[in-house]
């Protein structure tokens, strides 16, 4: 979603993925290829989107590097750990999620949802939190999914915290290549990115 969100903006974005690299969801993202970083982290380009992801295999959260400083216009981390982890460690990590906007993903399933409940709870600040959910749009959704919705998500829905972006199947199967996003997924996306990056300049968060 990163990536999504990234390529439907007006601005010079970098999108930065904290996985190790054996985990990364971007190897194949890029179209242009610019060598690693002294700090060890690979960049390269995706039409007006530079994407930065590690060259090194990390067992804790705090093993991640700070992303180098960057002349881009703004900068989207891709967390790419549990909540949990990030909440009980001292990372910079750690430090991004209990001040800056968040975007959390989930799919549309019962465990889904229970997940996005559980991080709604642990992070604790509606006001600075948007949802997307993987799946059909919230009048689709069957009877298991609106009895799966607890209060915190039904608020974060009544609040327009809550967007849905439909699946790929095509995505799914070969994950991110260079080849165009489809059109309306980088439209369903662009609202969550209007309105946290909106947010983050009311906040006054540095930029990284």
């Amino acid at each position: 979603m990163a990536v999504t969100m990234a390529t439907g903006a007006r601005q010079r974005v970098r999108v930065v993925e904290c996985s190790s690299m054996h985990a990364t969801g971007l190897a194949a993202a890029t179209s242009a290829e610019l060598g690693v970083s002294d700090t060890g982290w690979r960049r390269g380009m995706r039409d007006q989107v530079l994407i930065e992801r590690t060259t090194g295999t990390f067992d804790h959260v705090d093993d991640v590097p700070a992303p180098d400083e960057t002349d881009s216009d703004l900068t989207i981390i891709d967390a790419s750990w549990d909540l949990n982890q990030i909440a009980n460690v001292g990372s910079w990590l750690t430090t991004l999620a209990a001040t800056a906007p968040l975007v959390i993903v989930s799919v549309a399933t019962a465990p889904g949802l229970r997940a996005l409940d559980t991080a709604l709870q642990r992070i604790a600040r509606p006001d600075d939190i948007w949802c997307i959910v993987l799946g059909p749009a919230l009048k689709k959704w069957p009877k298991p999914l609106h009895l799966a919705t607890t209060a915190r998500i039904q608020d974060a829905i009544t609040r327009g915290r809550l967007t849905t972006v439909p699946v790929v199947p095509s995505l799914s199967i070969t994950g991110l290549t260079p080849e165009p996003l489809p059109p309306h997924l980088v439209t369903a996306c662009a609202p969550v990115f209007d309105q946290t990056v909106a947010h983050a300049k009311g906040n006054h968060h540095d930029p990284l």
